[in-house]
């Protein structure tokens, strides 16, 4: 059995948690391991899922990227967090919300997963935060 860390962050309070999930790296199937062995195991999307968060997967160039919404206090502290600019700012978002793989705040962004994969991530966070124009404007 082995323990995982996860590097989510309270959807209340904005601060990293140290939860434990213990899962079985051999017990591999569809139902343990929803996105294959490179995947967040399922009792780590319950856990995540149980403390209040609402994640979504998305493949990024090989790798299964498991990311959560933004609340908003989350993006009012963002946009006044005066050591983050607007060069940063993708960076930040993937940093602060991307919760698997595990390490992604230690990915060197700059060598692995493609030129796009970052801004892919922060537009994905993005749009299922309720930014950006997800709708068609109706006209009346």
């Amino acid at each position: 059995m082995a323990k995982l860390e996860t590097n989510a962050q309270s959807p209340e309070e904005g601060v990293n948690s140290q939860d434990e999930v213990t899962v079985d790296p051999t017990a591999v199937s569809d139902e343990s391991y929803p996105f294959g062995v490179d995947g967040p195991p399922q009792a780590l999307i319950s856990e995540w899922k149980d403390q209040g968060y609402v994640i979504y997967a998305a493949p990024i160039a090989d790798t299964v990227f498991v990311y959560r919404r933004i609340t908003r206090p989350e993006h009012r502290a963002l946009l006044e967090d005066g050591t983050v600019n607007a060069e940063d700012f993708d960076d930040e978002i993937v940093k602060r919300f991307v919760m698997w793989p595990l390490n992604a705040d230690e990915i060197n962004w700059d060598t692995e997963h493609g030129a796009g994969a970052v801004g892919t991530l922060a537009n994905n966070i993005m749009m299922c935060s309720g930014f950006g124009n997800q709708s068609t404007p109706m006209k009346l």
